[in-house]
């Protein structure tokens, strides 16, 4: 097994949504303050993201766009950049209510590992991710399962909510695979799984914990001086 492999499948990232609905008219959201991971993915029109305290706007949101909060970030999620809405003063509708041509649908959750004190691959990642599923690298392999996201949200089927938390387990194990493997981590384990000689190294002490490994051996796995 592969270090990533590993490491996901000891961790064993667990998803819960927490909404699944739309947001109509004016309205400002924020649900940073619960010390855990979390994600939000648009399944239907658009919203903005703001940032320090609503001081910069960094980004608009369309359907099928997903923002990530490895570390809970304070963030706004709102349909204005000049909004004067309190923050999560307007609630959201149902789709059961019918879909409103200019709502916005947003699934939000939030992740963590089966042992909460470990975020060890939390850490592979930045302060906070936008990803463009449209867009590469995220369009080849992401952007299928987001599809299939989008359909669940507005479905009034049983087992929805479960569904939608095992599909978003399955959205952040590719997130953070392609973050790796398009290298787009410079330093740490991310960039040591990216680099081939070093993920020799890894895998070979992943296999085998308990050996009494030195410099030398592992330069000689990883084909490197020592």
């Amino acid at each position: 097994m592969d270090v990533l492999s590993d490491l996901l499948d000891t961790f064993r990232i667990h998803s819960k949504v927490f909404h699944n609905g739309q947001y109509c008219g004016n309205w400002n959201i924020d649900t940073s303050g619960s010390k855990k991971a979390s994600f939000h993915i648009v399944t239907y029109g658009t919203c903005e993201l703001m940032l320090d305290h609503g001081k910069r706007h960094e980004s608009m949101l369309e359907a099928g766009d997903l923002v990530l909060f490895p570390r809970d970030l304070e963030h706004q999620l709102t349909n204005d950049i000049h909004t004067t809405i309190a923050l999560n003063s307007v609630p959201s509708k149902k789709y059961s209510d019918g879909l409103n041509n200019d709502s916005t649908g947003l699934v939000c959750g939030h992740l963590e590992f089966e042992h909460s004190y470990n975020n060890v691959l939390f850490d592979l990642l930045p302060e906070y991710l936008v990803i463009n599923s449209k867009k590469p690298p995220w369009n080849e392999h992401l952007r299928p399962v987001l599809e299939v996201v989008l359909a669940e949200s507005h479905s009034e089927l049983p087992g929805t909510e479960v569904t939608l938390n095992r599909l978003t387990e399955v959205i952040f194990m590719i997130l953070i695979r392609e973050y790796i493997d398009k290298g787009y981590a410079k330093d740490g384990l991310a960039a040591a799984l990216k680099d081939e000689r070093m993920r020799n190294a890894l895998e070979a002490i992943h296999d085998d914990p308990a050996k009494e490994w030195t410099v030398e051996s592992l330069a000689e796995i990883s084909f490197m001086s020592r």
